[in-house]
């Protein structure tokens, strides 16, 4: 079995997702092998971290990136060999300089993927909360298709989650703010 590990290496604005790989129980690790471009303005703290998920011998990196002129891009990279990862595509499709993080990824099934996290987009929310967003790749994340909300009132702190089966089924949790400041999953 091959043990897997995301790293980042430096601090935003000039930082590096670096992936390491073993095996032979995490005695050694490979060279470290660029997931992000150099440089990058990678958000690391609290529930914005890094994801990574790994099916099939292929290796995917998630993570949210601040850009100075615009809002935050979450990118998408996979490593299918483990000598060098796929361009990053942004799942995000609003160009508008709203609020959005927290997000995950879906464990891959055959080729699809799914991302969810927390935007800000739409101003009709209650105040204090975000809309959960989810995306979906059939592609092996190279390109991510519409941004579909499908909660609203999501806990501003606390990361959404994603898996999907075999048979097509999609399965989304986040924390819900209800009146009141009560949460609930």
């Amino acid at each position: 079995d091959t043990l897997y590990l995301l790293s980042l290496i430096g601090t935003s604005p000039r930082a590096q997702l670096d992936l390491l790989f073993s095996h032979d129980g995490g005695d050694t690790f490979s060279s470290p092998l660029p997931a992000t471009p150099p440089g990058a303005a990678i958000m690391a703290r609290g529930q914005m971290f890094p994801v990574l998920r790994v099916a099939g011998g292929n290796a995917y990196a998630l993570w949210e990136e601040s850009r100075p002129q615009g809002p935050t891009a979450i990118y998408v990279a996979r490593s299918a060999d483990g000598r060098a990862f796929t361009r990053p595509a942004n799942i995000v499709r609003n160009p508008q300089p709203d609020f959005r993080g927290f997000a995950n990824l879906s464990q891959p099934v055959g080729k699809t993927l799914y991302a969810v996290w927390l935007d800000g987009r739409d101003a009709q929310r209650p105040q204090g909360t975000f809309d959960v967003y989810l995306a979906r790749s059939d592609d092996q994340g190279a390109t991510w298709g519409e941004n579909i909300r499908v909660g609203v009132s999501g806990c501003p702190c606390c990361r959404p989650a994603v898996a999907a089966d075999a048979q097509g089924n999609v399965y989304v949790a986040w924390r819900k703010v209800y009146p009141g400041d009560q949460r609930d999953l």
